[in-house]
């Protein structure tokens, strides 16, 4: 087989020449069996294509097959040709047998035993499921069942989920199912049915109900009601498409060519999207229009649908580019963007997984496979004038248990972490010299119920019927309590509290008295957050509140904040949809905060703004996307303009006049003042940990260094030049003490104290400071010395919102997205004290505060540029006497000023050390250095949370933002936008005649979807049949470009069942390997 393709309209077409050579089987009473007996090579999305196979002869079964590593898997089959068994990896230390049983009357399995994991399903006489079991391999089961008793809930290793169902006497179609399990202490789900098999309504376990009220003459429904009381009304064309579909009064319009293919989608909040499509059906343009202003994304794709170039335009601006590069087999081989001045070159072995990724022919990135081509190993290499790779760096490296878990990590200081694992892939233990051991237990449903740390930190959790957590109860007798579906503050709505939290309740213990943090939600009918009321013992009540006007999906858009202390802020949108003005009223004054703010092409990252002092801050960007400057400047002037530049592996080189260099793993190696002497070198070992920084003057003389010393990832000690002072700010030469978590509870004369939960409560250093927490782990309450108390409020974004200190006075911040715009001060007595405005660096890291009038050409405060941001701010930058104090640092981050560290949500980050106190709560899943922040590299990387790093997405327009908006109009296209709201409506059964696997039409169904599945060839960079961590099958994923596609045939309850499996996917995702996962669904006939 051959097959051409082109890589534009206009190019020369190219082969990928595809030799299959079959085989002829003719088994008794069979004229012509034919099997394919090899594939000379694999296509980029060919993974069952095998280099050879071999076939039993009397029935053309598969005996074994070998892909193109020469990997052999074996297989044995029953006398219906049903496999059994089958070994992958035969005849390595890795090979892994799978065996299967299956059900006598049809070809349903019964069980599945992989490793020490064995699954079990039970079938009536319709074929319909009713149980679902997984347990050990070596547990037994008692009359076919899992043991309905264990001395406490966690003890059970057995899970079950049983199926019940009643028949219509006639028609035999399903008219009800009920689920329970797999703990039946949580009561049932009930689905219910109409007599023809429409689905009706789903009944949760707490009576909670939605329902379809009516469908349409083809079975489309129409109108529908969610547990909310929210009413969804959905019309259609002749061509069955959806139209116009109603939630609640926000309407979402959908406009179509004659062909089809979809044209336009008019949101809620009036904007409109239009789309234009190649021939082949895939999403060539999507545009938007506001004036005279269009904005527009265009996909370049070769003949085989891959993107081969991504445009991202707007009048007035340089268009801005992303190209990708494919070979003959459909292989991602080169990616790059409009600039020309960096390239990713990527290499596959036989079996077309990735094993080299090299930037522009410097570094490489080498990955390592088991024989079950699982990661084993990542590491780092200088690609060599000559082609060939320089000393391997070690990563990380991976080890597998027979079920396919990842059961031991080690780092590059050869620091290994065990993982164990339960019958439902639950993490049971982690035993890591970094954060010691971690045992945790769970009930049959999944869920945690206890944890215990090294130092015998427990936790004891309780759940609701819906999985939902009700109560934490921690062993230093703190608690965490959850009110749920029911509101707890009075005037408030019954109906939009059902499935949403009403109350989070933290009581925080200690020897000075248990202090409680409560806070009580309000919400709209659509789920918005519009009030957020918190209460600490006896202290003063605090409340905000949001009205929202519709958004662009199922979320509003925020019109007025009001802030607890009398701050009203207001927003405008443009006919774009996204903000244009910022405004707030603080008594009689009215404030102007931001103006004329413009965005990029399609998505919401900033372009340009006009402050309310009436300078304009501007983000240029290159032709690849890249933040190419920062300016600001007056009608007259410019006051600064810092240029950005990058290195050949694009990475900032320069800031102003600021440069920075890196090692060959990314990590921040120096920092220098343009071409001067002037510098800072820092190093890390392989794993990010900071071993030295030495600082230089301008005349080159070095004037201070830290030495830093490890045990594994754990700082042991510093030693400063020229040494500190005991008992002040900057640190000790003394060492670090830990408890056995790896916790940092003593360093010289400071004490640091946590509580059950992990918090840092206590710090004491000359004087003591207490931190209390809310539910969320923020930091709500700052008790100390003398006259500090400090208040702090949230948003539903977990932005600082406001502040308020012992003696009233108030600060109000003010955001724009993630990007902190300006911040309103107030008297004690509530009246304006001042108005600054936040100008952030490439980072949305606040560098400079501006006063609202008077002198703009200086600032008021500054943070300077340093490495790990180890520098003081200065607060009287312009020195007419008047300090300014501001204490937000990196996105997270707010400063201390009694510790100099900065409280970075889950922990506290020592700028002088490059790292945190704490481990990272996620352990290994927020990285492979549980201390470091941003992998070693402050430039590129932030952490708002303290739990996991990543790219600070203002500096790279990255092209998956682009690209995720073609998935989410190619998604649009398949929706039919139904029954979303009905909880895995499309995971139950689907009615007809005659029901379950014995109804032929249900046994050919079965037939065409394995058929569809086998020969359905995706998009290059897209690997068919990929399973999470949960053990859900993905049809196909993409890596690098976080797609996921689900194959459904063509009609309306399958496509809603593949809707609601992707937002599942793209959840599970986000989780398991990072945000930004998008998918859709793609049909057959």
């Amino acid at each position: 087989m051959i097959e051409q393709f082109a890589d534009s309209n206009a190019g020369a077409y190219r082969s990928f020449v595809n030799y299959r050579t079959y085989t002829n089987l003719t088994p008794s009473g069979v004229i012509w069996l034919f099997r394919p007996s090899g594939v000379h090579a694999r296509c980029a999305n060919c993974e069952e294509d095998f280099i050879s196979y071999s076939y039993n002869p009397q029935n053309g079964d598969l005996l074994s097959r070998t892909d193109y590593l020469g990997r052999t898997s074996l297989f044995s089959n029953n006398e219906r040709g049903l496999p059994l068994t089958e070994t992958d990896a035969y005849g390595t230390p890795e090979a892994r047998t799978t065996t299967r049983t299956w059900d006598s009357r049809f070809p349903l399995k019964t069980s599945e035993t992989r490793g020490s994991i064995t699954r079990e399903w039970r079938y009536d006489d319709q074929g319909h499921i009713t149980k679902e079991m997984v347990h050990p391999s070596s547990q037994v089961l008692v009359n076919d069942s899992c043991p309905t008793s264990a001395p406490m809930p966690w003890l059970f290793t057995c899970h079950e989920v049983r199926y019940a169902y009643t028949y219509h006497p006639d028609s035999h179609v399903v008219l009800q199912v009920v689920k329970t399990g797999p703990a039946p202490e949580n009561g049932s789900t009930v689905t219910d049915y109409r007599s023809n098999g429409d689905l009706w309504k789903i009944t949760n376990a707490l009576g909670q109900v939605d329902e379809i009220l009516s469908v349409n003459a083809h079975g489309q429904v129409t109108d529908q009601i969610d547990h909310n009381g929210r009413l969804t009304v959905t019309s259609y064309n002749a061509l069955r498409q959806p139209t116009a579909v109603s939630v609640d009064g926000d309407v979402t319009q959908y406009g179509y060519a004659t062909n089809g293919r979809l044209q336009s989608i008019t949101r809620p909040d009036g904007t409109t999207l239009n789309y234009t499509h190649t021939p082949a059906g895939s999403v060539k343009t999507v545009s938007r229009s506001t004036g005279t202003i269009i904005e527009q994304v265009e996909y370049q794709r070769d003949s085989r649908g891959n993107i081969l170039e991504t445009i991202a335009s707007k009048t007035g601006e340089t268009p801005q580019r992303w190209l990708n590069s494919y070979d003959e087999a459909g292989r991602l081989i080169r990616s790059s963007d409009g600039t020309n001045s960096w390239h990713t070159d990527y290499s596959y072995n036989a079996n077309n997984l990735e094993t080299r990724a090299c930037r522009s022919g410097e570094i490489c990135d080498l990955t390592g496979y088991t024989a079950l081509d699982q990661i084993q190993s990542q590491a780092m290499a200088p690609l060599l004038s000559n082609g060939a790779l320089g000393p391997q760096t070690a990563l990380f490296d991976l080890w597998y248990d027979q079920a396919g878990r990842v059961s031991q990590v080690a780092d590059p200081n050869s620091i290994h972490t065990q993982l164990s694992y339960n019958e439902i892939d639950k993490t049971t233990q982690e035993n890591s010299p970094d954060f010691g051991n971690r045992n945790a237990l769970f009930d049959r449903a999944g869920n945690e119920r206890m944890r215990i740390d090294a130092d015998d930190n427990a936790t004891d959790k309780i759940y609701d019927s819906l999985n939902r957590l009700k109560e934490a109860r921690y062993a230093d007798s703190s608690r965490l309590n959850l009110t749920w579906d029911t509101p707890t503050l009075s005037g408030e709505t019954s109906a939009n509290y059902v499935g949403r939290l009403a109350r989070q309740q933290r009581s925080n213990f200690s020897g000075e008295g248990t202090l409680t943090v409560t806070n009580d939600f309000r919400y709209n009918t659509r789920g918005d957050v519009t009030g957020i009321v918190q209460s600490i013992t006896s202290q003063p009540t605090l409340s905000s509140a949001a009205t929202y006007t519709a958004g662009t999906e199922d979320s509003g858009k925020p019109t007025q904040i009001e802030y607890p202390g009398g701050f009203s802020l207001r927003y405008t949108y443009g006919g774009d949809g996204r903000p244009l003005t910022l405004t707030g009223t603080l008594g009689s004054s009215n404030l102007t905060l931001a103006t004329d703010i413009q965005w990029q092409p399609l998505i919401n990252r900033l372009s340009k703004l006009t402050f309310g002092n009436g300078l304009t801050y501007e983000r240029k960007r290159d032709a690849g996307g890249r933040l190419s400057a920062i300016n600001l400047s007056n009608a007259a002037q410019t006051l600064y303009s810092f240029s950005l530049g990058y290195d050949s592996r694009n990475r900032v080189a320069a800031y102003g006049d600021i440069r920075f260099g890196y090692d060959d793993q990314d990590h921040l190696a120096e920092q220098r003042l343009g071409d001067t002497l002037q510098r800072t070198l820092l190093q890390h070992d392989a794993n990010g940990n900071l071993q030295q920084v030495q600082a230089f003057n301008a005349a080159g003389t070095l004037i201070a260094s830290n030495t830093l010393s490890y045990d594994g990832n754990r700082l042991l000690q510093e030693n400063q030049t020229p040494a500190p002072g005991e008992g002040g700010l900057d640190g000790s030469q003394q060492p670090y003490q830990y408890d056995q978590s790896g916790y940092i509870t003593a360093h010289g004369d400071t004490l640091f104290g946590y509580d059950t939960a992990r918090n840092l409560v206590h710090y004491l250093r000359n004087d003591y400071t207490r931190y209390v927490y809310d539910g969320n782990r923020r930091r709500v309450f700052k008790i100390g010395p003398s006259s500090l108390r400090q208040r702090f409020v949230y948003d539903s974004q977990d932005h600082l919102l406001y502040e308020q200190s012992a003696n009233g006075a108030r600060r109000n911040y003010v955001w724009l997205g993630d990007i902190p715009l300006a911040v309103v001060d107030q008297t004690a007595n509530g009246s304006l004290a001042a108005v600054y405005f936040i100008e952030t660096d490439f980072t949305n890291t606040p560098r400079y505060l501006r006063r609202a009038s008077g002198n703009l050409n200086q600032p008021v405060w500054h943070w300077p540029i340093a490495p790990y941001g180890n520098t003081p701010a200065q607060e009287d930058p312009d020195g007419d006497g008047a300090k300014v104090t501001f204490n937000l640092r990196y996105p997270g981050q707010y400063y201390d000023a009694e510790s100099a560290l900065h409280y970075n949500h889950t922990r506290f980050f020592n700028p002088r050390t490059g790292r945190y106190l704490q481990p990272d709560l996620l352990k290994l899943e927020g990285g492979i250095n549980v201390y470091t922040y941003a992998n070693g590299n402050p430039v590129h990387y932030t952490d708002p949370t303290g739990t996991s790093w990543a790219l600070a997405s203002t500096i790279f327009n990255a092209v998956k933002s682009f690209l995720g908006v073609a998935q989410k109009v190619e998604k649009a296209e398949k929706a039919v936008n139904t029954a979303q709201k009905v909880e895995k409506a499309a995971n139950q059964v689907t009615n007809s005649t005659q029901k379950g696997a014995a109804n032929p039409k249900i046994q050919e169904a079965l037939r065409k979807g394995q058929k569809a599945h086998k020969e359905r060839e995706y998009p290059s960079g897209f690997k068919k049949e990929v399973t999470l961590p949960s053990g859900k099958r993905m049809d196909a994923y993409n890596e690098k470009t976080k797609e996921i596609i689900e194959l459904k045939p063509n009609n309306s309850k399958a496509i809603i069942q593949g809707e609601r499996q992707v937002e599942g996917y793209c959840r599970e995702c986000n989780e398991a390997f990072g945000p930004g996962h998008t998918g859709r669904v793609e049909t057959y006939e």
